[in-house]
């Protein structure tokens, strides 16, 4: 499963910006990285999975 498939499970058409970034190593190994994300989807274009 792709990012394409999951992005088409939960949206409607008209998908959302993403970014995807990949990091091949941080300078001193003992560093880690905390992300937080935060989205809103219109109620018109949400979708719930099948299942």
């Amino acid at each position: 499963m792709g990012t394409s498939d999951i992005r088409k499970k939960f949206f409607n058409a008209r998908f959302p910006v993403t970014t995807t970034v990949q990091v091949g190593r941080l300078y001193h190994p003992d560093l880690l990285i905390e992300i937080t994300a935060m989205a809103e989807i219109p109620r018109e274009r949400f979708r719930r999975p099948p299942g």
